[in-house]
């Protein structure tokens, strides 16, 4: 047998050459055509009913799938229910995103917004739906997501959650990179009065700089929300700030707020390498407390919380107060694992106490 000449090619390679450009590219037309269904009608209910079945475990139901899934995705509502009934309920959810961004492993949304939203009362504690069974492990995230901006301008607070209703908007942005960053921007405020109720969160983590900044800002005027779920006056309100910058390894912070006039403190945060310690004042009205608290804590006084991995891989805690009525030491570790152990040992120093009026 001859060789075949330089610079040709067998049939046998030609037709196998053939073949193979040919099964790519039925694949990629097979691709492109079930790409093009699935975002008609009949794939949009396809999906959705995919969708709820995967969710159902977890008391979510989707409703309504329209738009493009390629650009602008719609979803008439999303709506979360425990044993007890429903809990959560959003409506006319529109998501602006970029697909291609998943080729990237990005999921990127330029702009996510909900129309309405309703909660109406908090949620039991957490137990399995009737009729359904645990979900598995879940759908993986891809590593990176983007979310331009967040805008919820509708959202009602129904009396049976907190006591009061109220009205609420929210607007926000995220970028989550596991293991590398997190920058996340959240202010929720009040629609239905002067500015009762403001919640702020300003977060940014760099891993690879090992750096935090973090800003936080929670304000409740008399007869508000935040002023309900606090529990204090109906004349009196709440306020509680938390900021701080700096590596992680020694970073600074500083914490203060109020509760009425029941309760005032300040302090500082401070971290030296593993181990992170809040140091500050309290101020009490004893008379505003329940009986037994206010017998022993008195009028206030300074305190010490402080929390570090010790050798031998647990995490030790430990929390002095110097009160004007005793002195309170706790001291503890946790021992993390399949089956984590708490261990504490509390001791204290009571002074006598006068006896109290609550108000």
């Amino acid at each position: 047998m001859h060789d075949p000449k330089p610079g040709r090619v067998s049939p046998l390679l030609r037709h196998v050459a053939a073949a193979a450009v040919g099964l790519v590219l039925l694949t990629a037309v097979a691709i492109g055509l079930f790409l093009v269904w699935l975002d008609s009608h009949a794939g949009h209910d396809w999906l959705l009913a995919r969708l709820n079945r995967s969710l159902a475990a977890e008391g979510i139901a989707l409703e309504g799938l329209g738009g493009s899934l390629w650009r602008r995705t719609r979803l008439a509502a999303l709506r979360y229910s425990d044993a007890e009934g429903p809990v959560l309920t959003l409506e006319d959810i529109v998501v602006e995103w970029r697909p291609r961004a998943l080729l990237r492993r990005r999921l990127w949304i330029d702009r996510l917004t909900v129309a309405r939203g309703r909660l109406a009362r908090r949620p039991e504690a957490d137990a399995p739906q009737a009729g359904t069974t645990p979900s598995g492990s879940g759908t993986p995230l891809p590593p990176e997501i983007v979310i331009k901006s967040f805008t919820l301008p509708d959202f009602a607070v129904s009396p049976a959650a907190f006591g009061v209703p109220a009205a609420l908007a929210a607007t926000g942005d995220l970028q989550l990179v596991p293991a590398q960053r997190i920058r996340a921007r959240l202010d929720i405020r009040r629609r239905d009065g002067a500015d009762l109720d403001r919640l702020s969160l300003d977060l940014d983590y760099r891993a690879g700089a090992a750096t935090l900044e973090f800003a936080s800002g929670l304000t409740g005027k008399a007869g508000g929300l935040l002023a309900a779920v606090f529990g204090v006056r109906p004349e009196e309100d709440v306020a509680i700030e938390i900021a701080g910058s700096g590596p992680l390894a020694d970073w600074r912070g500083t914490l203060s707020g109020h509760a009425g006039s029941a309760a005032r403190a300040s302090a500082q945060i401070e971290t030296a390498g593993d181990h992170v310690a809040i140091t500050g004042r309290l101020e009490l009205d004893a008379a505003r407390l329940p009986t037994p608290l206010g017998v022993i804590l008195g009028s206030g006084g300074e305190f010490r919380l402080g929390a570090g991995a010790a050798r031998d891989g647990r995490i030790a805690l430990s929390a002095r107060a110097d009160l004007d009525r005793g002195s309170y030491r706790l001291d503890g570790t946790i021992a993390p694992g399949e089956a984590p152990r708490l261990d504490l040992a509390l001791s204290a120093t009571v002074a006598e106490a006068a006896p109290l009026t609550n108000a």
